[in-house]
């Protein structure tokens, strides 16, 4: 059984030029591959829909980097104007995006040619997202 925590929607925004031209907001599932001591937060992490995440899972399994193998499910409502992927990495004891365009959620095909599939369906292999800090809405504030 999933906690409640990861039932909770959070909130992600932006504007930028060189979206994706659906402009649209919807609530949508991602799932997060991690150890025991990082599933508190989207901040600043990387996530995929259900066929990225289980093709990011096959990749790691291989690699044995996650010792514990935990899997969170989030239900987060999104602006679908997807901005590029962004790579977000802890770094000198901070989480931190690259690549990020002023917020807005990234998007790119998983498992593929790095910077394809940011607005194409990618239904054969799914997709991998970027939420950066900046993108997330306070509070109470509509996704735009």
């Amino acid at each position: 059984m999933v906690p409640v925590l990861f039932l909770l929607p959070l909130f992600w925004s932006g504007k930028a030029a060189w979206l994706c031209e659906r402009s649209s907001v919807a609530v949508l599932d991602f799932y997060r591959y991690h150890n025991v001591d990082d599933y508190h937060s989207l901040v600043n992490r990387n996530l995929g829909d259900a066929l990225g995440e289980f093709n990011y899972i096959c990749q790691m399994h291989d690699t044995g980097l996650y010792k514990h193998k935990l899997l969170s499910h989030w239900r987060v409502s999104v602006n679908t104007s997807w901005g590029p992927y962004a790579v977000c990495n802890q770094l000198l004891g901070r989480r931190r995006c690259w690549g990020t365009l002023n917020g807005h959620v990234g998007r790119e095909l998983a498992i593929g040619d790095t910077g394809t599939g940011q607005c194409t369906a990618n239904s054969r292999i799914g997709s991998w997202f970027s939420f950066p800090e900046e993108g997330q809405c306070p509070n109470g504030q509509d996704v735009g």
